[in-house]
């Protein structure tokens, strides 16, 4: 069974120091554009110490709810992969998976970037830092992972570190915040549609309703 993957790319520049208004883990809602609420979590990627980690590992997202990842210098991606294959880009494994990659996101003019997504469904989803070998490190978390089993955040984690050669994902994508990506993506690997945005500090919220109405 397919899923259709939504690719949408929206560039907001707000003026503002790198700050956030919401904080790592926090969840919150907003009114859409058809005055239904729409639950958004945030995932800080790394921080201002340029820890190699997301803040929180691992979250619960239900469908229709937003992730908002958002980026701390230095350079880091958003990039999933299988379970199996940590620190490889899921559309080397599956080829009929486009999968999500925000591509490098280095802070520019002390702007934040944001890459946020659209969750579809309840299937996990496994994501890790492409630059370099953070991944290796343990920059990883998970989406909607198993809490027991073989198929657990600490079992990527330990996956990742034995991986001996990062993929190289971080030279692809765009570095102005626009994700690689595409449609017709499999339902194993599709659990969420992309939307995309660089924003400053004082216009995230604003940046997630702009871009939710663009799903209407």
């Amino acid at each position: 069974m397919y899923t259709k993957s939504i690719l949408m790319s929206s560039l907001l520049l707000a003026a503002g120091a790198m700050a956030q208004d919401t904080t790592a883990g926090s969840s919150s809602q907003m009114t859409g554009p058809d005055g239904g609420l729409v639950s958004v979590q945030v995932v800080q990627v790394s921080n201002m110490n340029a820890s190699l980690k997301f803040y929180p590992e691992e979250i619960k997202a239900e469908p229709g709810s937003m992730v908002q990842f958002q980026f701390y210098p230095k350079n880091h991606t958003v990039t999933q992969s299988t379970f199996d294959k940590p620190c490889e880009p899921i559309n080397r494994i599956m080829s009929n998976v486009t999968g999500i990659n925000s591509g490098p996101m280095p802070p520019v003019n002390n702007m934040m970037k944001v890459f946020t997504i659209l969750i579809n469904d309840t299937k996990p989803l496994w994501m890790y830092c492409a630059t370099q070998d953070h991944c290796q490190r343990g920059m990883v978390m998970a989406i909607n992972a198993p809490q027991q089993g073989e198929k657990t955040l600490q079992s990527y984690k330990a996956l990742a570190a034995k991986v001996s050669e990062n993929g190289t994902t971080a030279s692809t994508g765009s570095a102005n915040g626009t994700a690689a990506g595409g449609t017709n993506g499999a339902s194993t690997g599709s659990a969420s549609s992309v939307i995309d945005s660089m924003v400053g500090a004082t216009g995230v919220a604003a940046a997630l309703f702009a871009a939710f109405a663009l799903l209407l």
